[in-house]
């Protein structure tokens, strides 16, 4: 049996030149491991010694030792599996004098990990455990004398994971990293969800209105457009920068949840520009009219769509003026602010002065 998985060191049999296959026991000192030299002894068996003390729960008796040669130098204990713990086993033979403790398997080959549930403090010599060929094949070794039998103890880090440890780690690992990756894309999905929403302060400051049956206007609408519910009397009003208008607790919820545009023209209310209608902002109005009449509103034309115009108009929003283009019958929409619109004779208003300047300029 070569190295394979269950597999974590070896014993170097020196006078044969070969290799079986073991595993150190959980308890214990580490062995040294090939690069470190090992650790190299005499093996002795302990059954040989004492045919009642075969499985070494007792430790060797001092006339079992006395006069042995191996007895003064290093060398290790050969047991059988069987009769008690492996950590009496392996208290035993430490009291006896052996330096490292071999347990044989007599009647299968699977390799385990010898452990103990109880303190292990006191064990301070390391040991291994073999399957029955090894055992067996050692055991021969020994019982053709005078032939000595030396060998080495190695730690091989190449075989530190039994066969279910190194399954466990098969099966799950791409378990675990799905796992990562689902996690980095909800991660990054929320990330993208939160930059479609609009900021609650945001929402708070676009301009409300309380709708008042009596004073709607024709062209204004009747119900909400994301509850289906019919405006009534006192109902709070969000108007949005494309002058739709919802309940103010539906339209909140929307854009503070949902996305940060508009529920009907999908307007973002967010990236305002020029082309964006005027507002009230932060103003409260009440069926369209303004709070505070007395204030004007006041509007620059963005200089980049007139490019040549050498004055800037200021239109003041507290008299409108209907642009001939308009239908004389078409009212105004709740809410909405109606520019000046030149007329086509003259789309540019030309100022007095400049006339006479140009008059003395041709005369």
């Amino acid at each position: 049996m070569g190295p394979g998985f269950g597999v974590n060191g070896m014993i170097l049999v020196e006078s044969i030149n070969k290799t079986l296959p073991d595993r150190a026991a959980a308890f214990g000192p580490r062995l040294p491991t090939s690069d470190e030299g090992g650790l190299s002894g005499d093996l002795v068996w302990v059954g040989q010694l004492d045919r009642t003390n075969s499985y070494g729960c007792n430790p060797i008796t001092a006339s079992d030792l006395q006069g042995q040669p191996w007895s003064q130098s290093i060398w290790f204990a050969l047991v059988q599996r069987g009769e008690c713990a492996f950590v009496e086993k392996v208290r035993a033979m430490q009291r006896s004098g052996a330096t490292a403790v071999i347990v044989g398997d007599p009647l299968y080959e699977t390799l385990v990990t010898m452990y103990s549930p109880d303190i292990t403090d006191d064990i301070a010599i390391p040991s291994v455990f073999v399957g029955q060929s090894a055992y067996r094949e050692l055991c021969a070794l020994l019982n053709s004398p005078p032939v000595p039998v030396r060998v080495r103890l190695v730690h091989n880090g190449l075989y530190n994971l039994p066969l279910a440890d190194v399954i466990l780690v098969t099966v799950f690992s791409p378990v675990i990293m799905l796992l990562v990756v689902y996690a980095l894309f909800r991660i990054r999905q929320y990330q993208r969800h939160r930059r479609e929403l609009a900021p609650q302060d945001f929402v708070a400051g676009l301009p409300t209105k309380t709708f008042f049956i009596a004073k709607k206007l024709p062209n204004e609408p009747e119900e909400c457009a994301i509850c289906l519910e019919d405006y009534v009397d006192e109902d709070e009003i969000r108007i949005l920068p494309c002058y739709h208008q919802f309940h103010t607790a539906c339209v909140d919820v929307w854009l503070t949840t949902r996305k940060r545009c508009c529920p009907i023209c999908k307007q973002d209310i967010c990236n305002a520009n020029e082309r964006t209608p005027l507002l009230w902002a932060g103003r409260r109005t009440t069926a369209g009219t303004p709070t505070d009449p007395s204030e004007p509103f006041v509007a620059v034309p963005n200089p980049s769509l007139h490019s040549d115009l050498s004055l800037t108009h200021t239109l003041n929003l507290q008299q409108p003026l209907v642009s001939p283009m308009l239908s004389t019958h078409s009212v105004p929409e709740e809410g909405s602010v109606l520019l000046d619109i030149p007329s086509l004779e003259n789309p540019f208003p030309q100022d007095s002065s400049i006339s006479d300047q140009e008059d003395r300029v041709i005369s």
